[in-house]
């Protein structure tokens, strides 16, 4: 009988890029919250990219608890010895909905690649967990991570990744984006099958043969 070397994760994965409201309707986070498999879900908020994470975590535990999280937690993992602390890995493991803040992604990859905590974040997407992030949080969860610069010597490959074939840009038109993303998409021939498409608000704009 043919069985999957690795069994297809029952959580969901959810990509924001960036600037989503806080304040008023928060439709964005609204939705994220919703993913959820239960009501009143428990909120793990990492702002490891972010150099204002007092702020950060303010900001979000403040949106979480008007959308009804029964508890929202400080996952604060700041250097990679963080990464390996059991207290802050349960707080994870405990967690039905995983946030990851905006910020530095470089951060995201130095701190929790091949960690304890990575593990425990991926096991809870198998498991059923929301792993939602904006921004930084978002381009940490593609296989190849644009970064920054060209499209020469802005990917990285594999670090924090979440999602196999998934390819992120968070840039939008901004920053040389189309490029770098064509290089993305270059090895496997690009167009709308795959899943690394830049976005401008609710639209997607696609390149190579599929586009539509």
């Amino acid at each position: 009988m043919n069985m999957p070397i690795h069994p297809a994760p029952h959580g969901k994965l959810v990509a924001i890029g960036g600037a989503e409201d806080k304040d008023l309707d928060t439709h964005i986070l609204r939705r994220v919250f919703d993913c959820a498999a239960t009501p009143d879900p428990r909120v793990g908020v990492i702002t490891t990219a972010s150099s204002i994470p007092d702020d950060v975590f303010a900001v979000y535990r403040n949106v979480f608890e008007r959308l009804g999280a029964s508890e929202v937690l400080d996952i604060r993992i700041r250097e990679r010895a963080d990464a390996a602390n059991p207290a802050l890995v349960e707080m994870i493991e405990k967690s039905d909905v995983i946030f990851i803040s905006g910020g530095d992604q470089m951060r995201l990859t130095h701190i929790f690649g091949g960690s304890a905590a990575l593990t425990a974040i991926r096991k809870r997407y198998e498991d059923g967990a929301v792993i939602a992030g904006t921004s930084a949080g978002a381009a940490c969860q593609s296989t190849t991570m644009v970064y920054g610069g060209n499209a020469i010597d802005s990917l990285r490959k594999g670090a924090v990744r979440m999602s196999g074939g998934l390819r992120a840009d968070r840039r939008g038109d901004h920053r040389h984006a189309f490029p770098r993303t064509r290089a993305i998409l270059a090895p496997d021939g690009g167009g709308c099958h795959e899943p690394g498409i830049p976005r401008r608000g609710d639209r997607r704009r696609c390149s190579g043969p599929f586009r539509r």
